[in-house]
């Protein structure tokens, strides 16, 4: 989240804004899509490295990555989610991960599929 921050930093405001809505409708949408196929459609797009000129496809991936990712930190997300819609995606991602922290053992986490279930869990140092 670092990293994403500094990067909407050096973008244009309009530019940060256009990419960050992108995610929140395009991204959702792509996640409900994901949802009824039983796999999330992110996955393919995040492996390969986009082009600059694709923030198109790489918005609806992330966004539907980070909703991904909600629903294993913070069960709900989508009703805070639903009752603002000032609220971005990544800043709701980074205040629930915040909240995770403080209750988890700090270590590193990964995403890991089984059956078309996503959970999030401890990185071992088998996975490294």
């Amino acid at each position: 989240m670092v990293l994403r921050r500094q990067r909407s930093r050096q973008l244009p405001d309009t530019a940060a804004r256009y990419e960050r809505d992108l995610e929140r409708w395009e991204g959702l949408a792509q996640y409900v899509e994901g949802k009824v196929a039983g796999r999330p459609r992110c996955l393919d797009t995040l492996a390969e490295p986009s082009r600059p000129d694709a923030i198109r496809t790489a918005a609806y991936a992330t966004g539907e990555a980070i909703a991904v990712l909600m629903d294993e930190i913070s069960p709900g997300w989508a009703i805070t989610l639903d009752a603002d819609d000032t609220i971005d995606l990544d800043d709701l991602l980074t205040s629930s991960v915040a909240g995770t922290r403080a209750r988890a053992d700090r270590s590193p986490h990964t995403l890991v599929c089984h059956n078309a279930r996503y959970t999030l869990v401890p990185v071992t140092r088998e996975m490294v």
